[in-house]
């Protein structure tokens, strides 16, 4: 699908903002080579997308409920990354949702992955539905697997098309600036279940969704076991990091001082400039986090851009109306370029 400019540039700033939030994300595992439906667990929300788009190489697509697409600034976001709605039986009648049979409505969606797959694409799905950020996965919807199957037999099963389970984990959902794990597990290849596929559609779509239930939780309970390995790496770490070094460590620590002398005046004037804006960023999340306490994370990250966006605007709006024009302009450019120095030294 082709993109402006401008939702390139909104994809742009999403990502680094998403580095930031999530500055140590670790994959494990190699997607395959070919078209490949991804399967991950939901367990953050939003926020699960942007984890793997940080961790996988690959372009994504994303198959994303049809009620998001409702709201329009959700909608620009959704498009910017390639997201596609799928229609649920369940949103007849909301906002967005499918007007009438959810079946013919995803005929579209469908096509276009089936299109997306014949390209050797990779198209990306959370076939729990909505999101669990509990340890034990929810039963998962037959929508991969009928993508899957229709693909394969569409073109005459000759697109090798395999169905990646993909594990996540966060350090702490909540909280910005602290570590996730994206764990690539088995490939099942969906051209095997040809034959039950051609004898009993129906009992083929369930036996594969039943495989990539084993296969995911499997992904998601050594993602869990790779976080908790991280976490006593990353404590270890930090007692190693006291000891003195020698050659090329003490060379090291001299340039890392070096750039936190450099990086300490744009870092303070990052934190004053964003003051209002997480003054802002704090009332909307209060809203936010009552109704969607299942994606905190997802909470925090939307009301943190919106909130530093709209303190630099009104900061510089305020300056430019008491001195000059120029005083508001140099807020636009210093506001972002000296947050982000800011958030690194933190992060």
């Amino acid at each position: 699908m082709t993109q402006s400019l401008f939702e390139r540039l909104i994809r742009a700033v999403i990502v680094l903002v998403g580095r930031l939030f999530y500055p140590r994300i670790v994959r494990i595992g190699q997607l395959p080579d070919g078209p490949v439906v991804l399967a991950a667990n939901h367990p953050n929300g939003l926020l699960d997308g942007l984890a793997l788009i940080l961790a996988i190489k690959r372009p994504l697509a994303f198959l994303a409920k049809s009620t998001f697409f409702a709201n329009p600034i959700m909608r620009l976001v959704l498009h910017a990354f390639g997201a596609v709605p799928i229609y649920r039986p369940g949103d007849v009648g909301k906002p967005g949702g499918p007007s009438a049979n959810s079946g013919s409505a995803n005929t579209v969606t469908f096509a276009a992955a089936h299109v997306l797959l014949r390209q050797g694409g990779v198209l990306a799905v959370f076939p729990e539905g909505t999101p669990n950020p509990g340890p034990a996965l929810s039963p998962l919807k037959t929508g991969v697997a009928r993508i899957g199957l229709g693909a394969e037999a569409e073109y005459a099963w000759k697109l090798d098309l395999r169905v990646v389970p993909v594990g996540l984990w966060f350090e702490d959902q909540t909280r910005p600036g602290t570590a996730a794990v994206v764990l690539i597990g088995q490939p099942i290849v969906v051209a095997e279940l040809r034959e039950a596929s051609q004898r009993h559609p129906e009992g083929a779509v369930r036996a594969l969704t039943a495989q990539l239930q084993g296969e995911l939780g499997a992904a998601v309970m050594a993602a869990q076991e790779a976080g908790e390995q991280l976490e006593q790496a990353q404590a270890l770490g930090l007692g190693a990091a006291r000891a003195p070094g020698r050659g090329v460590g003490s060379a090291r620590q001299a340039v890392g001082v070096l750039l936190l002398a450099l990086g300490a005046l744009p870092a303070l004037v990052g934190h004053i400039l964003a003051l209002p804006g997480r003054a802002i960023a704090w009332v909307i999340l209060q809203g936010l986090a009552r109704r969607h306490r299942a994606t905190v994370g997802t909470a925090r990250l939307v009301a943190l851009i919106i909130g530093l966006l709209a303190g630099w605007a009104l900061l510089g709006l305020v300056l430019g109306s008491v001195y000059a024009w120029e005083w508001g302009l140099a807020v636009l450019i210093a506001g972002p370029l000296c947050g982000y120095i800011g958030l690194r030294m933190v992060h």
